[in-house]
């Protein structure tokens, strides 16, 4: 199982390394990187055994509500549940559960609406256009019986 743990500064070249695999067309540059491992972020990383990142989840907490606003898992570790132990590590950290735990993805990345509507995510509505033209974001909530 991969080692999960809440990254830090000290992450920042592993994270972008791996981001930057993930989503060749969004590169971070070190300054992002930073920013995404820094207040008001979270993100949690999770490595393989010989310390290799392997996912990361990065969120917001907004009061009593959590933003996922990454997740992603390299593709040579996928199928591996590594996303899966990410979102529940996160959730296990809370002491009482969260309000509300919501994200976005693309209307196109059938491949994550698929792995959230597993985790118990349903769709709320749809932002039009969000990513670009022809390219809406569905948003997504998780279920409260999944994590109270």
């Amino acid at each position: 199982m991969a080692d999960i743990f809440l990254a830090t500064i000290a992450a920042t070249k592993s994270l972008q390394s791996l981001h930057n695999k993930i989503f060749p067309n969004k590169q971070w540059n070190d300054a992002i990187t930073r920013a995404h491992l820094s207040s008001p972020y979270h993100t949690f990383m999770a490595n393989d055994e010989q310390g290799l990142a392997t996912g990361y989840l990065t969120i917001r907490i907004i009061g009593d509500e959590v933003e996922i606003i990454f997740t992603a898992v390299d593709i040579n570790h996928r199928r591996q549940k590594i996303g899966q132990h990410l979102f529940k590590h996160m959730l296990g950290l809370y002491p009482s559960p969260p309000h509300k735990v919501f994200l976005e993805t693309s209307q196109h990345n059938i491949g994550a609406i698929c792995f959230y509507k597993q985790l118990g995510f349903y769709k709320m509505g749809i932002r039009k256009n969000y990513y670009g033209e022809q390219d809406d974001a569905i948003t997504m909530t998780l279920a409260p019986s999944l994590y109270q």
